[in-house]
């Protein structure tokens, strides 16, 4: 299996001199926990809803009382690591378990094309050991 037959699309990015506040309220509007960070069309970042927790409230990532006076490029992840569409599933894995991440844009001649996070990985394990005979 490959990275193609599981990543998702569209992509959601906000731009890097959106607010935080503005990433929060899309990654809430669409039940996201990644945003990629673009410059003019190019990607230059990652955000995740670990980058957006709030020291104050602690698991809140919604609670952040600056979060409208903050740039998503002061907290964004940069570089960011992609994949292949043609890579395979397992190059994924270790790629996110060695870099310890827990997504990864899929980039095709220089062009999102998706992104595959660790739980499209660990949902076709579940899938796959669901089908797995149970041992005796």
């Amino acid at each position: 299996m490959r990275v193609r037959d599981v990543m998702k699309w569209p992509v959601h990015s906000v731009r890097r001199s959106d607010t935080m506040g503005t990433a929060l309220r899309l990654m809430r509007q669409q039940g996201i926990r990644h945003l990629l960070v673009l410059d003019e069309g190019k990607l230059v970042g990652i955000l995740s809803d670990r980058d957006l927790r709030s020291p104050e409230v602690p698991g809140r990532w919604h609670a952040i009382p600056w979060a409208d006076s903050l740039a998503v490029e002061s907290v964004m992840s940069s570089p960011v690591m992609v994949l292949s569409p043609d890579a395979a599933l397992s190059d994924a894995a270790r790629l996110m378990h060695d870099e310890r991440i827990d997504c990864a844009p899929v980039v095709e001649d220089q062009t999102i094309v998706g992104i595959i996070t660790s739980s499209d990985l660990l949902q076709i394990l579940a899938n796959e050991e669901g089908r797995s005979p149970v041992p005796n």
